[in-house]
């Protein structure tokens, strides 16, 4: 028997802050978006976290690149029924970026912050962020 398909949620919050961080911060970031993943998961969605990416880096032993982190999270969000942002995800230029595709994908956008729902329209770094061309064929249906 077939169960009934979970909204499928992607976690965006900081990890890196510009590569400045040590690997205790980044497991601190971690930590906290595994912490939120699991409050989503009994709340009924199905989860992504890209933070564990960490693990990857140092299981592999080579420290990928940030663009290349980036790059992979940016061609899977199209796959998402929606994004849950951490508190301080501002802080963050990946998270932005993941916010504004989000955005142009009609993703449904959950906040960490409560507060982060009343300035939303505000930002305005939409015209800072260019979303990729191939995001045309997922808000067309074709992906």
């Amino acid at each position: 028997m077939l169960r009934k398909r979970k909204k499928l949620i992607y976690v965006a919050g900081i990890l890196t802050s510009g590569g400045k961080n040590s690997r205790l911060k980044q497991f601190y970031y971690m930590i906290k978006a595994i912490k939120s993943g699991i409050k989503l998961m009994n709340e009924g969605y199905d989860v992504f976290i890209p933070h564990l990416s960490v693990l990857i880096d140092i299981v592999s032993r080579k420290k990928f690149g940030y663009d290349q982190w980036i790059e992979l999270n940016q061609n899977i969000l199209g796959r998402f029924d929606g994004i849950y942002l951490l508190k301080n995800w501002q802080q963050s230029s990946g998270s932005a970026e993941e916010y504004f595709i989000s955005k142009y994908l009609e993703l449904e956008i959950l906040f960490e912050n409560k507060y982060d729902y009343f300035v939303e329209e505000n930002i305005g770094w939409d015209k800072l962020i260019k979303v990729p061309k191939y995001f045309n064929d997922r808000k067309k249906g074709n992906f």
